[in-house]
């Protein structure tokens, strides 16, 4: 999954892995988006954010997915 931030602000997710902790810091303005394991839409920060505009999803991640599924397909045969 990648997160795009519309924020004025740096959002920094942390995500914990097993015993490790990894930070994701995505900064705001004209930077690309950062791509997270897509456990981290599960914690209720991030849930927040995608909520309020904070954080957007980008590229095919942006598709509901009840709309991936009637989606055309782009494959030819």
């Amino acid at each position: 999954m990648f997160l795009k931030n519309e924020a004025a602000r740096l959002i920094t997710i942390n995500h914990l892995v097993g015993d490790k902790e990894t930070s994701y810091p995505i900064l705001p303005g004209e930077n690309p988006a950062v791509e997270v394991p897509d456990e981290v839409a599960k914690i209720d920060f991030v849930k927040a954010l995608l909520k309020n505009g904070d954080l957007r999803r980008v590229g095919a991640d942006e598709l509901p997915a009840d709309e991936e599924e009637d989606a055309p397909a782009t494959g030819k045969k």
